[in-house]
């Protein structure tokens, strides 16, 4: 039997004509869009007065010759075309406009890029992950990606903050750039524009045509209106939902779905402690003059090289592991991108009568387990012997990221300096925290004492920092003194 091709159509909503549906995938539809009101139910069971509230639901509307659904159940509309063998061309009128720049500064976790992956495969899509979790910094990571101009709708004004912050972290876009539409203030960001739900389903007109990606946030925290009455209005080719529940209050879940699209990935409780405050430590948390034009990830080796060698960090550094040597605190670690680096702190920490060592420099060659920037290979050598002046003779292990990871065991100290801005993985914090105190082959009872060095005037290696506090079970601000 000869089934006629459907025609879809995607735009602010799906559009499909009432002629040529099979059947069975007409009833299917049906059953998943026309669902009974929850409240109408409740007040029934009650005894109460119904009012105007409707019994059912309807996703499922019908305009003179064509169904319409919400855009977010396209991809089970076309896994159910597929099943009961349903033909269809799709036609693709969603608005996507030309490319923004946009950089994503910083570094996902495992699990983030996994969640983030998951969402990129997806123009319509929903992540579910609890508080903490990083879901805002995921939705940062996709619209970096995409670089479509962006909406990202908030129902509650105390999540604003939150965003403009991570944006200015991450995105390394200024919050004066940021559009805003609230309480009054009507102003469009030419990358990203934050509204409430709220004062947008008024507004929304003023944005259509210059929206090509939507997110929205806290799902769960969204009126029903919001679905029915203000997604529908954006043809922007990609939609995301963030929430913290699979839940409603109104037990109307599935409008997250239908109108934002399937979950694509769920972060599990033990995704979302994954480090946190992993490393038992006393964290000292220095600032440094370090300044550099960073604009894109082109500039990392360049701007690594000029850290590296900047003699007034490196001697901030010396200073402090002088002070530390005074005190009796030896061997002790350092954690360097090697090179040029070992050999200026090196001279400087000789200088000062402290004698250094480095670790297996011929296993390294990255700046850190975190990024991809390249250095000079070391050499293996032992600097000459130092004066019997100053720290008396006292010893400084000089070691890389990645050699610390492959060799944290054959070590020891009660201190360890970050000489360069790591991003902990778990392979870097594992050895970290199981770095043997003292030479006696113990972790002991005393914690670590580290030394992380804050370039705050580099939006990447703040977020580094950052995200070092997380491991550290540490607000950075309350590291820093602020």
């Amino acid at each position: 039997m000869y089934t006629k091709t459907l025609d879809i159509t995607v735009s602010e909503s799906v559009r499909f004509p009432t002629q040529g549906v099979v059947p069975l995938l007409l009833n299917k539809i049906h059953e998943r869009l026309v669902f009974t009101n929850p409240e109408y139910e409740v007040r029934h069971l009650r005894g109460e007065w119904l009012g105007n509230i409707a019994p059912q639901i309807h996703c499922l509307r019908k305009t003179g010759r064509h169904y319409i659904i919400p855009r977010g159940f396209l991809d089970q509309f076309l896994e159910l075309c597929d099943r009961f063998q349903q033909p269809y061309r799709l036609i693709d009128r969603r608005r996507a406009l030309e490319p923004v720049a946009m950089e994503f500064h910083g570094q996902l976790k495992d699990y983030q890029l996994e969640a983030a992956e998951g969402v990129l495969e997806r123009d319509f899509a929903t992540l579910v992950g609890g508080y903490k979790s990083g879901k805002t910094v995921i939705g940062l990571y996709t619209i970096a990606q995409r670089r479509q101009p962006t909406l990202i709708l908030i129902p509650h004004l105390d999540l604003m903050e939150g965003w403009l912050t991570k944006i200015e972290n991450f995105l390394q876009i200024p919050r004066k750039e940021v559009g805003l539409f609230i309480r009054g203030t009507h102003r469009r960001g030419d990358r990203i524009t934050i509204a409430h739900t709220g004062e947008i389903l008024r507004q929304w007109k003023a944005l259509k045509e210059r929206v090509g990606y939507v997110i929205l946030d806290e799902c769960q925290r969204c009126p029903s209106k919001v679905f029915t009455h203000l997604i529908p209005n954006f043809d922007s080719r990609y939609m995301l939902g963030l929430t913290n529940s699979t839940q409603r209050r109104d037990r109307l879940s599935q409008l997250i779905y239908i109108y934002l699209g399937d979950v694509v990935y769920s972060i599990s409780e033990k995704d979302a402690r994954e480090g946190r405050g992993v490393l038992r430590a006393q964290v000292i948390a220095r600032t440094t003059d370090f300044d550099y034009p960073y604009e894109s990830r082109a500039d990392y080796p360049s701007m690594m090289k000029a850290l590296m060698t900047d003699e007034a960090r490196n001697r901030l550094i010396a200073d402090d592991v002088e002070a530390e040597i005074r005190e009796g605190n030896d061997p002790l670690v350092i954690l360097t991108g090697g090179g040029e680096q070992d050999r200026q702190l090196g001279r400087e920490l000789e200088r000062r009568g402290i004698s250094v060592v480095v670790q297996d420099p011929e296993a390294e060659e990255e700046v850190s387990a975190g990024d991809a920037g390249r250095v000079e290979p070391v050499s293996d050598r032992r600097p000459e012997e130092p004066p019997e002046h100053g720290a008396g003779g006292r010893k400084a292990i000089l070691v890389t990221p990645k050699a610390l990871a492959e060799s944290s065991q054959k070590l020891s100290a009660d201190v360890l300096f970050l000489a360069v801005p790591v991003y902990f993985r778990r392979g870097l914090t594992h050895a970290v925290r199981s770095l043997p105190r003292s030479g006696n082959g113990d972790t002991g009872t005393l914690p670590l004492r580290i030394y992380d060095y804050v370039d705050q005037k580099v939006g990447l290696f703040e977020n580094y920092f950052r995200m070092r506090s997380y491991n550290y079970g540490a607000h950075p601000d309350a590291l820093l003194g602020d």
